[in-house]
């Protein structure tokens, strides 16, 4: 079954792509962002990487909000790699 997109997960997506490509950033992982329908017009976003959930939240039709979500999420994934790495490295101590 496929689900539509509401326009806030669009402009979510977009924001969100576009502001990886243009970070430069490349990860050895997979970025899974999934919705779930919620009440009403809104759902709920959630990033994840290898079965971890790396940020979640309801979304909203404000710009702002999705790009500061973006941020976040960005940050986050960040971090989670930084610790990726740090646990691979020393697990090869």
């Amino acid at each position: 079954m496929k689900m539509l997109l509401q326009k806030s997960e669009k402009n979510f997506h977009y924001y969100f792509y576009q502001e990886y490509n243009n970070s430069g950033s490349q990860y050895p992982f997979i970025i899974n962002i999934k919705e779930k329908p919620y009440f009403g017009r809104s759902s709920i976003i959630t990033v994840e990487i290898e079965n971890q959930n790396i940020f979640e939240f309801f979304t909203k039709p404000d710009e702002e909000f999705l790009k500061s979500a973006v941020k976040t999420t960005l940050q986050n994934i960040n971090q989670f790699a930084i610790q990726r790495k740090s646990l691979f490295k020393n697990s090869r101590i």
